[in-house]
């Protein structure tokens, strides 16, 4: 199912891993695989896989939490993230965050208009 950008305030991921998440700089592009979501609507709906991809956004702001104060991460240090526990879409911007793979830290991703295709299944 193709998720349209009005639904996307009502995606969710609980309990669920990302399998891969791939940042292309150069494309600006990037590619969240997962295995599953939750879409608040009506009486719910579970996906069992999927995939959300960003590209052509203005730019990423990217931070990371360490020993209580926040770093700003640039391109070479992004970390892919272990799951996505809070998911925002507001006024054109989205914003991921979650645990990193590799630092095991909080790490928020800010995504600035960007076009977004959402796929489950």
């Amino acid at each position: 199912m193709k998720i349209q950008k009005a639904l996307l305030k009502k995606l969710s991921f609980p309990d669920f891993i990302v399998q891969k998440m791939t940042f292309f700089e150069l494309k600006k592009r990037i590619e969240i695989y997962l295995n599953g979501a939750y879409l608040d609507i009506n009486d719910g709906k579970l996906f069992a896989s999927g995939n959300l991809f960003f590209y052509d956004y203005q730019k990423i702001e990217a931070k990371l939490y360490d020993n209580d104060k926040w770093i700003d991460l640039n391109p070479q240090n992004y970390d892919s993230l272990k799951s996505i526990e809070e998911f925002i879409y507001i006024n054109d911007n989205v914003y991921i965050k979650g645990f990193g793979k590799k630092t095991g830290k909080w790490i928020e991703y800010k995504i600035v208009s960007p076009k977004i295709e959402a796929n489950f299944i």
